[in-house]
């Protein structure tokens, strides 16, 4: 399929996309400011964000990719990995500062991370991983970091999952263009991609304890089976092997994330006391119970009230 007409493609599908979410999650939003008592205002103010961010994030994709020739845009693009860093270093240091300046920092900081998004996984060579082992790296800090209650965990499960989320959209768009004649190289990276955004948005969802995160894991997990039944069972016939050494890298970058989040999501049944160590829920809703026990563990009781004697506790016999 030529450039233009992908190109063409991407921008209709993700406009359409992006006017139908943003008036249901204006619906939404009004509905849940007003305190309304239901609760499909919650589940569409959610789900039509995720679609108003990505929506918009394969619009961006799509017009970075068309102007990639511009060299400022790339310069641009590279600089954001220094001013992105300063940015959040000035957010942290100055955090109460007014509404309207914290409108304009969170502006600035989604633009800049957007460009660190673009420079990564747009720009730099298709072939490179640096980008996505830091992420995945990040991701398993977080990890970490939650499952020992230590301060900063939120934060970098939503630099890692949420970046690698992004990225991986961005990436599968970007295969579209570099596919050539390739369809079976097209549809696995493409709808890869796709699959593997939703997967680690879902891991992001569940680890945090955000609502909506059972139907968003749900969902990843069934495609995350479908896709693998599907690659295994296709692969042998693919042709992989007359691929050019490009394109098998670019394989192998969508499976090393593909791999990890499989291993993640399926630790339930291969190793179950990880699967507990990582889906571990909120601390708050764990609860110790202590009982104290006297005795041989037998429980005090009362001896009833007959022929005229009141109740005595086991207690005062003793």
């Amino acid at each position: 399929m030529p450039e233009k007409k992908v190109h063409t493609l991407i921008v209709r599908i993700s406009i359409l996309i992006f006017i139908v979410s943003a008036i249901l999650f204006l619906y939404s939003a009004f509905g849940f400011f007003n305190n309304s008592s239901s609760n499909v205002n919650d589940w569409l103010v959610i789900f039509s964000g995720v679609f108003v961010i990505y929506s918009a994030t394969a619009l961006i994709s799509a017009y970075a990719i068309k102007y990639q020739d511009k060299r400022w845009l790339k310069k641009l693009a590279k600089s954001t990995w220094f001013l992105l860093p300063l940015l959040m270093l000035l957010i942290a240091w100055k955090a109460d500062a007014s509404g309207f300046i914290a409108i304009i920092r969170i502006i600035l900081l989604c633009i800049l991370t957007y460009l660190v998004l673009i420079h990564l996984y747009l720009y730099t060579k298709p072939i490179s991983l640096t980008g996505t082992l830091v992420l995945l790296c990040i991701m398993l800090l977080g990890m970490f970091l939650k499952r020992n209650y230590i301060a900063g965990a939120g934060f970098a499960m939503l630099i890692g999952c949420g970046l690698l989320s992004v990225g991986s959209l961005m990436f599968a768009i970007r295969c579209l263009f570099l596919s050539e004649n390739q369809v079976y190289f097209r549809n696995i990276t493409f709808f890869g991609g796709i699959i593997l955004s939703l997967s680690f948005l879902g891991s992001l969802f569940k680890l945090q304890h955000w609502p909506g995160a059972g139907p968003l894991l749900m969902t990843s997990f069934v495609l995350l089976i479908l896709g693998t039944v599907f690659l295994l069972f296709t692969i042998h016939s693919s042709g992989i092997i007359e691929w050019s050494p490009v394109f098998k890298k670019i394989f192998t970058k969508i499976l090393i994330p593909w791999a990890f989040i499989f291993f993640i999501y399926f630790s339930r049944f291969l190793i179950p006391d990880l699967f507990d160590m990582i889906w571990a829920p909120n601390p708050d809703r764990i609860k110790t119970v202590q009982t104290t026990v006297t005795g041989f563990g037998m429980k005090d009781y009362a001896i009833e009230d007959k022929n005229g004697l009141g109740p005595i506790e086991s207690s005062k016999l003793k």
